[in-house]
C-alpha cells in the first residue's frame, strides 16, 4: 500500500460515521486518477469536502424530518389533551351548576359584603387624613403668621 492509499484510509477512518462505503470507495478512485495525473489534487480535497458536507446535509434533514415527525406527534397530543381539558371543564362546570353554586355565591356574596364595608371605612378615613392635612397646613400657616406679627411687634418696639 502507497502513502497516498494511507492517506485515504486515514482521512476515511477521521469520518467512519460520514462516510459511506461508496464514497470511500469513490475517494480512493479519485486518488488513483491522481497518482495516474487524471485529476489535481485541490479536486480531490474539493470531492471530499463536498462528500462530507453532502453527508452532513443528509444526517441534519434526518433530524430535522425526526423533529418534525415528533413536533406533529406533541400537537395532535396536545390537541387531545386540550379536547380532554374542554370536556373536564364542562363536567366540572355542570356539577357547579348544582348545590354547590349556590353555596359558593353565599360565600361570596358575603365576602362582597364584608369587603364593601371595609371600604366605606377607608373611605371615612381617607377622608379624616385629608382633614388632618388641611389642619396641618393651617396650623403651619398660622404659626408662620404669628411669627411675622411678632417680628414686627418687636421692631415697632
Amino acid at each position: 500500500m502507497d502513502r497516498l492509499d494511507r492517506l485515504f484510509r486515514v482521512i476515511a477512518s477521521l469520518y467512519p460515521e460520514n462516510l459511506t462505503q461508496e464514497q470511500i470507495d469513490h475517494l480512493f478512485d479519485i486518488g488513483r486518477r491522481i497518482k495516474t495525473s487524471q485529476v489535481g489534487v485541490e479536486e480531490f480535497y474539493g470531492e471530499l469536502t463536498l462528500e462530507i458536507h453532502k453527508d452532513l446535509l443528509k444526517k441534519q434533514e434526518d433530524e430535522i424530518s425526526e423533529l418534525k415527525r415528533q413536533i406533529r406527534q406533541l400537537k395532535i397530543k396536545l390537541d387531545k389533551s386540550h379536547d380532554d381539558n374542554q370536556m373536564l371543564l364542562k363536567v366540572i362546570t355542570v356539577r357547579l351548576d348544582d348545590a354547590d353554586t349556590k353555596m359558593l355565591m353565599d360565600k361570596f356574596a358575603g365576602e362582597i359584603h364584608h369587603l364593601n364595608l371595609l371600604l366605606k371605612d377607608y373611605e371615612i378615613i381617607e377622608e379624616d387624613i385629608s382633614d388632618l392635612s388641611k389642619y396641618k397646613e393651617e396650623t403651619e400657616s398660622l404659626k408662620r403668621e404669628i411669627q411675622s406679627l411678632k417680628a414686627q411687634l418687636l421692631l415697632k418696639k
